[in-house]
């Protein structure tokens, strides 16, 4: 049986692969880089690479707490996380912000995909 932290590190790594792949210039990354601005090199630097597995551990430290407090498949729980908390964050970015509905659907597409992964 996995220990907590083996759990914690499966599904961040699955999350982090999701990521590479989803932000792939073949997939979304060519025009995740048109609507946002920027480049490959900002999105593969240390510092912006060590940060998004930081917050895709908190996303599956998030998703394994909320799964064991509620008793529920983790499929669920992942669902529930993105369409009660990951999508209207991205509504307001795009309200207030002034963020294109197009790189929210990209990345709240990354979330879902990744929580899914990590479940």
């Amino acid at each position: 049986m996995l220990s907590f932290i083996g759990i914690l590190l499966l599904a961040t790594i699955a999350s982090v692969i999701v990521g590479m792949i989803w932000y792939a210039p073949f997939a979304f990354g060519s025009i995740w880089m048109r609507l946002s601005g920027a480049s490959m090199e900002e999105g593969s630097n240390i510092k912006a690479m060590a940060l998004g597995i930081l917050i895709r551990i908190l996303a599956t430290f998030g998703l394994f707490v909320f799964t064991v407090a509620t008793g529920a498949n983790p499929l669920f729980v992942a669902g529930m996380l993105w369409i009660s908390v990951i999508v209207p964050g991205y509504l307001s970015s795009m309200l207030y912000d002034k963020m294109n509905w197009r790189l929210a659907l990209i990345h709240s597409g990354y979330d879902i995909i990744s929580l899914v992964a990590g479940a």
